[in-house]
């Protein structure tokens, strides 16, 4: 039987800490942003991951647009038109 040297198996550890090193570093952020955005106030306050009891996701995100006089909205029509102009 043929056994793969050290040197073959090599890379699959490398790709293998790879991945582990990009879903610490960027997905699970994501997720975690994801996941308190979905709670009310007093159980994102506590930061875990936990599931949330209810979810508030729509309550949350009109919260979040009408929040100072609908600035979001404005920053990402802001956003929206320097791309675009950067790009043409």
């Amino acid at each position: 039987m043929n056994r793969p040297s050290a040197r073959s198996r090599r890379p699959v550890f490398v790709g293998g800490a790879a991945m582990i090193a990009f879903l610490a570093v960027f997905v699970l952020p994501f997720a975690f942003i994801l996941l308190q955005a979905v709670k009310d106030r007093r159980a994102a306050n506590r930061l875990d991951m936990s599931w949330p009891e209810t979810w508030h996701f729509w309550e949350n995100l009109v919260a979040v647009i009408e929040t100072r006089n609908y600035m979001v909205l404005l920053a990402f029509f802001n956003s929206i038109v320097i791309t675009v102009a950067a790009v043409t």
